[in-house]
């Protein structure tokens, strides 16, 4: 099966110490009418809380068919490296969205420009030590969303991740990589209904 990760989730925590800490004290009462979030589902209460934030890295597993991929978007080796010798981790190339609704369900978003890209024809899924098998090099983008992250159950979720990007072997053959991963789970159900594709096209040498 499919699995999706960025890399820190730690970033999340510094995000939400970041967004109360930096706010003001208020000096007296606001008396100016702020914008309304009101929805059917939340005719009261509080709206919709967004927050805007930074991750590492983006890493992909796939293991059909075998022998599977890993894919590792947004650090070069180099980069890789330094987290798993020193656990640095450098932060910028994933810009990532949380948007909690009032019914308890998070939206999440996440996309890079052109990044770094890693992959190694393995489902293994273990970065650090794939570091030193065989492996592609090259650069992509992710555009991905998941319009209930934790699957609440007070909608339907679906969630699309989709990879492109161009890649060049050790022995120097190129390959363009192509990924579509969507999932679904009706409202009501916890049958999830997974499809997704991902292949290395050889585009010469």
């Amino acid at each position: 099966m499919p699995r999706c990760f960025t890399l820190p989730v730690a970033a999340l925590g510094a995000a939400l110490v970041l967004s109360c800490n930096d706010q003001p004290a208020p000096s007296e009462p606001r008396t100016i009418d702020s914008p309304s979030f009101r929805t059917e589902q939340n005719p009261t209460g509080p709206g919709a809380f967004v927050i805007h934030f930074e991750e590492g890295a983006v890493l992909f597993v796939d293991d059909d068919p075998a022998p599977g991929l890993t894919i590792l978007l947004g650090w070069t080796l180099e980069e890789l490296d330094l987290f798993c010798t020193t656990g640095d981790i450098t932060i910028g190339a994933i810009k990532e969205v949380l948007v909690f609704r009032p019914d308890d369900s998070i939206v999440r978003q996440f996309h890079t420009k052109q990044v770094p890209l890693l992959i190694w024809e393995s489902s293994s899924g273990d970065i650090c030590a794939l570091r030193q098998e065989s492996h592609f090099t090259g650069t992509g983008h992710v555009n991905a969303t998941d319009n209930d992250l934790e699957t609440s159950g007070n909608r339907t979720n679906a969630a699309h991740n989709g990879f492109e990007g161009q890649v060049t072997s050790e022995t120097g053959e190129r390959f363009r990589l192509v990924g579509q991963w969507h999932a679904k789970i009706q409202k009501g159900s916890t049958e999830q209904v997974d499809r997704s594709e991902f292949r290395l096209i050889p585009v010469g040498p």
